[in-house]
């Protein structure tokens, strides 16, 4: 399967952002020193609104990475015994979310609220302990970088 862009649609800065003051978030094909990478392409939803790191469009790619693979571990480790399961997820997802926060993969940020990158939690639930768990994570992705100012001056 390959991916590809109508050619009948043109994605200018103009209709760019006119998708954005719409609130609209485009896929579009952007090359790379790496390669062409299909990417949610729209920060200027966000831009100048200090309200939220959250409303960045890459947080909310990171959200999802992050969140379908805790959601694949979980399912991995489904009918296991209740303590093996809980055991075994909460190690796997430690071990993924603390590779989000590598140099190499500085996904996530440190944050206040919680003191640290993420808060974790696998718990049996008080309606049904013996057979279902409450999984809880809490992190802060981050942001894209919006805008850049640049000052140069030249002298003689």
């Amino acid at each position: 399967l390959s991916m590809e862009q109508r050619a009948d649609v043109m994605l200018d800065d103009v209709a760019r952002k006119k998708l954005a003051n719409l609130k609209v978030n485009v896929v579009q094909r952007v090359r790379f020193d790496s390669g062409v990478r299909f990417i949610i392409g729209d920060c200027l939803t966000a831009y100048n609104d200090k309200t939220s790191v959250l409303k960045l469009t890459n947080a909310s790619d990171i959200s999802t990475f992050i969140d379908n693979r805790i959601k694949g571990i979980i399912r991995k480790h489904l009918l296991k015994a209740m303590d093996t399961f809980i055991a075994d997820a909460l190690v796997e997802c430690t071990a993924f979310l603390d590779a989000c926060t590598t140099k190499e993969r500085p996904l996530l940020k440190r944050s206040e609220e919680f003191s640290g990158f993420y808060d974790l939690s696998i718990l049996p639930r008080e309606d049904s302990p013996y057979d279902k768990v409450h999984v809880k994570c809490r992190y802060r992705p981050q942001g894209a970088t919006r805008a850049a100012f640049l000052d140069t001056e030249v002298t003689k």
